[in-house]
């Protein structure tokens, strides 16, 4: 939750943060739900992530 509220926050504004970012919450999905196959797959959790840039797009909006 703390890396989810950071980036909304717009603490992961660099291609390589954002990526890391990326890895490190699909390891915990993978902690959390085990081997399921609906794990988002990287090229969704990147459309997620850089959602962040878009100025429209408040904290709390990006959270949910």
């Amino acid at each position: 939750m703390r890396s989810i509220g950071n980036w909304a926050a717009g603490k992961y504004v660099q291609p390589e943060d954002r990526i890391a970012l990326r890895d490190k919450l699909l390891e915990r999905f993978k902690t959390i739900l085990g081997g399921d196959p609906s794990l988002p797959k990287m090229v969704e959790m990147d459309d997620v992530l850089n959602q962040a840039d878009d100025p429209s797009n408040t904290p709390h909006h990006l959270v949910l």
